[in-house]
């Protein structure tokens, strides 16, 4: 850029023929060079930040996943809109929020079933869901399996 503006200044004080474009084309020259740079340092900053917000999100999902935060919750909590939070956490993650809430649901209560001597309905409950039919949906949804058969594997080794 000081290159760039040493010109400007040789062709201001020379006043050749043609200066008047050789001068702008500098000057535009100059502040493509500056936009390029700000717009790539922009774009990695906002890209930075948007992934700090996900990650304190995802925080935020795994200490409290048992009181069934909202969307609402957990965007307030990274400090963002809740439609720009969503937004960001389906383009960094590839889940929604509802769908990882539910998958970090699924992975305690997996561990709960294979670990400990609690009831399927005890642990449905303990993971934040108050609906045992709909617990059961979603555990099949992510596992494969139902939880009972879980229970039941566990039980016979």
């Amino acid at each position: 850029i000081f290159e760039k503006i040493y010109k400007i200044n040789d062709e201001l004080v020379k006043k050749d023929e043609f200066y008047v474009p050789a001068v702008t084309s500098t000057v535009i020259s100059i502040l493509t060079d500056l936009y390029r740079k700000y717009q790539f340092t922009k774009r990695k900053y906002v890209k930075n930040k948007n992934i700090e917000m996900v990650k304190s999100g995802i925080s935020y999902i795994k200490k409290h996943f048992y009181e069934q935060p909202s969307v609402d919750d957990i965007a307030n909590h990274a400090g963002y809109s809740k439609y720009y939070f969503c937004r960001c956490f389906k383009e960094i993650t590839g889940y929604t929020v509802n769908s990882y809430i539910n998958s970090v649901k699924i992975e305690h209560a997996k561990e709960l079933l294979t670990t400990h001597n609690q009831s399927v309905s005890e642990v449905s409950e303990i993971c934040g869901f108050s609906d045992i039919s709909y617990f059961t949906k979603i555990f099949k949804k992510y596992t494969g399996v139902l939880p009972s058969k879980l229970k039941i594997k566990r039980e016979g080794e």
